[in-house]
């Protein structure tokens, strides 16, 4: 049985999930994939590959789980590689706004049916596409006050539901013209700390699914870790519009195929 119920002292917790061969193999490779992805782009780990999890039908905690995990991980050498093109007072602003967001996607999360979720996402990928997508080539916009606090906040809330918490944020950034370099820095750092806190209160909340982590996130860690790398790594070689185009791309017909199949 890939499905078995779990009881603790009475309490029902999230149902045992264990991936087929076939799963575990081509999930390693769309891990692998999203995290080279991610690497380009500096936020498209989880947009990409949420979608297509859901296609080869892993539980949506599962997924959110498993993501939030491995991009936490993923994103820590980017910090350390781009710490020098840091804001650190925009990135504890996203942070801080994160937390409502948070709060009410962990509620939603336990409580609303994954069908409407799904469609939901595939919805919202497709908007958020075309929102990053209307952003490339025009000039500047003067800053909005206190757009970093609500970019955070749907980014909170659209993590805890689907771990597509980097959107709202990278919008934010690319409105902003925000140079390359310091884009990757803050949303790396922002990853980090505000999955930390998604993950801590999915736990609080029992929508953490711990057979996520262990064996599947750490089978495909070692591809996540090398897709990141080379990512990152190949970022500051090719033309950055080209890879952002590749990128939307990808995500708008995963989030279309997502919304259609749910």
């Amino acid at each position: 049985m890939r499905h078995e119920r779990r009881f603790v002292t009475g309490v029902t917790l999230l149902p045992l999930f264990s991936p087929s061969r076939v799963e575990l193999i081509v999930g390693g490779i769309i891990a692998a994939l999203a995290a080279m992805l991610g690497g380009l782009s500096g936020f498209g780990a989880s947009l990409v590959s949420t979608p297509f999890y859901l296609l080869l039908g892993l539980p949506l905690p599962f997924i959110i789980t498993l993501n939030l995990t491995t991009v936490a991980i993923t994103r820590v050498s980017v910090v350390y590689r781009f710490r020098e093109y840091l804001t650190v007072r925009r990135v504890l602003l996203l942070v801080v706004g994160s937390l409502p967001g948070v709060a009410l996607g962990s509620w939603v999360i336990a409580n609303v049916s994954p069908t409407l979720i799904k469609r939901g996402i595939g919805g919202f990928v497709m908007i958020a596409v075309v929102l990053l997508a209307r952003t490339m080539g025009r000039p500047a916009p003067p800053p909005i006050p206190g757009a970093p606090l609500v970019a955070g906040l749907l980014g909170g809330f659209c993590g805890a539901t689907s771990s597509i918490n980097g959107v709202p944020p990278a919008i934010l950034l690319a409105r902003d013209r925000v140079a390359p370099r310091s884009f990757q820095a803050d949303l790396a750092l922002y990853f980090v700390l505000s999955n930390l806190l998604t993950l801590g209160l999915l736990g609080w909340r029992g929508t953490f699914a711990t057979d996520a982590i262990f064996p599947t996130g750490l089978l495909w860690l070692p591809g996540s870790l090398a897709g990141n790398l080379a990512g990152t790594l190949l970022s500051a070689r090719l033309p950055e519009r080209l890879f952002r185009r590749i990128t939307l791309a990808v995500a708008f017909l995963a989030g279309a195929i997502t919304a259609l199949a749910a």
